[in-house]
């Protein structure tokens, strides 16, 4: 007894943890050492002392896991005990509580045990001690005599059997010892055959659905546009009433800029007498105006109170001054979705629109319109500007037969981020260009477009 405390001498234990010889065992399975099999049972004559084997499998290993109990662990078994996510566990031993803080690795255990005589485990005969047992086995003649053994060639159906090509041969002969288990394999392929074709029909109707949703959306987002409009209209009909039962008076209309509130407009054009359908009005911020050429340009200055004010009104646009393109021509005016319109365009895209008025020419003139009408956002930089311009080749507009026309919309016209990029926002204002052409300079000598940009066609529907 002296002698084997002097042997475990340094290392940690408990009063719960004996050393008598006569509680160990004899045979112990080896794990984790170098060089030597893993699970090679060892038959000891200097049998270890019960603290350099794990508390819970018995095994000798490398080191221990020991607990603030004085029990030890091998690697295997404490993970089991306590995996990573786990901070506290009890011992099974005398079911104390453990903290992973109090855990340490003991790696004394295997100094301990290499000093310990044990047999071969190939029955040579020889006495050898732990520490030189790798070396052993690598000469032992009853190691090199044993015959190689292999696997049952059903083993990829389960079979478990391994023995020398003798014995395998037998076992593998044997059909009824294999039949049950190739008929359970069968089944089991069958059922993975019938669930792999459930999985393939269930992910062709969620592609179907998907794609249907998908269509869906875009069929919610352009209606909601369209819902959107019609609200429009329907609260713009009674101020465009107003103006068309007015009085009519002859205006001169020279070449000039107007600054309307938050507007600044530009026209182009000579001299031309017309009658307006409404007095100016500096509170609507907006008048009937007439560009003989056809090109009318509107600034729109302080844009960021545009925008705000736009979000919280019912009104959900905002509409440049009425212009008449030529003398005479037809009415037009551009509006601005300065906060998007659609869901699908809300807080993304600018939204641009063309709307065409019941104007005091329209008896003189031709319909439906076919004359090109080409909108642009006007780049503000001086050097190589870029402009962005979208053009309707053929409008095909009808007739008004109220005050105006639906208008015709861009909902995509333009990202938020490139609008308000110092590209087109300069000192709080962007520009835009409307130029309606006559249809004699219908050619793409007169009428520059954009190559970049998408020419959308009006939706009247």
């Amino acid at each position: 007894m002296d002698q084997h405390s002097k042997d475990s001498a340094g290392t940690p234990s408990a009063g719960s943890v004996t050393t008598s010889l006569t509680t160990a065992t004899k045979n112990v399975k080896l794990v984790g050492l170098a060089d030597i099999p893993e699970c090679t049972v060892l038959s000891f004559i200097d049998v270890p002392p019960l603290n350099i084997l794990c508390a819970q499998c018995k095994s000798l290993g490398p080191s221990l896991w020991r607990f603030q109990c004085g029990h030890g662990f091998c690697s295997t078994c404490f993970t089991q005990l306590m995996p990573t996510e786990v901070a506290k566990t009890i011992c099974p031993v005398d079911q104390h509580s453990i903290s992973r803080m109090a855990v340490f690795q003991d790696s004394s255990v295997q100094e301990s045990a290499f000093r310990l005589r044990a047999h071969c485990p190939n029955d040579c005969g020889m006495t050898i001690r732990l520490c030189t047992l790798s070396v052993h086995l690598q000469s032992c003649n009853k190691l090199q005599e044993k015959p190689a053994t292999k696997r049952c060639f059903l083993s990829g159906l389960g079979c478990q059997f391994e023995a020398d090509e003798e014995n395998l041969n037998t076992h593998e002969s044997d059909l009824r010892l294999h039949r049950t288990m190739i008929s359970m394999k069968l089944q089991e392929l069958n059922h993975l055959d019938e669930l792999r074709n459930q999985i393939n029909e269930a992910l062709a109707a969620l592609v179907d659905a998907t794609r249907n949703q998908t269509d869906m959306k875009s069929r919610i987002a352009l209606l909601e546009g369209r819902i959107e409009e019609l609200r429009l209209e329907q609260c713009e009909a009674p101020r465009t009433d107003s103006l068309l039962n007015g009085t009519q008076q002859s205006v001169r209309q020279p070449t000039f800029s107007l600054q309307l509130g938050p507007m600044a407009i530009t026209t182009y054009g000579g001299d031309s007498h017309i009658t307006p359908l409404g007095a100016m009005s500096t509170k609507r911020g907006a008048q009937e105006l007439v560009c003989p050429n056809g090109i009318f340009q509107w600034k729109l200055s302080e844009y960021s109170k545009a925008k705000l004010k736009e979000r919280h009104s019912h009104k959900k646009y905002t509409s440049s001054p009425s212009f008449y393109a030529g003398s005479p021509g037809y009415l037009f005016k551009l509006r601005l979705h300065l906060n998007g319109i659609g869901s699908a365009g809300r807080g993304k895209f600018l939204g641009v629109g063309i709307v065409l008025l019941k104007g005091q020419f329209d008896q003189q003139l031709g319909y439906p319109i076919h004359n090109p009408i080409t909108v642009t956002l006007v780049d503000q930089r001086t050097k190589c500007p870029e402009n962005i311009e979208y053009r309707l080749g053929d409008p095909c507009f009808p007739k008004p037969q109220g005050s105006y026309l639906v208008p015709c919309v861009w909902h995509e016209f333009v990202k938020f981020e490139d609008l308000e990029s110092p590209r087109f926002l300069v000192n709080d204002s962007i520009t835009f260009c409307i130029q309606v052409l006559p249809l004699a300079s219908n050619n793409p000598d007169q009428v520059s477009t954009s190559s970049n940009q998408t020419l959308l066609s009006p939706n009247l529907d």
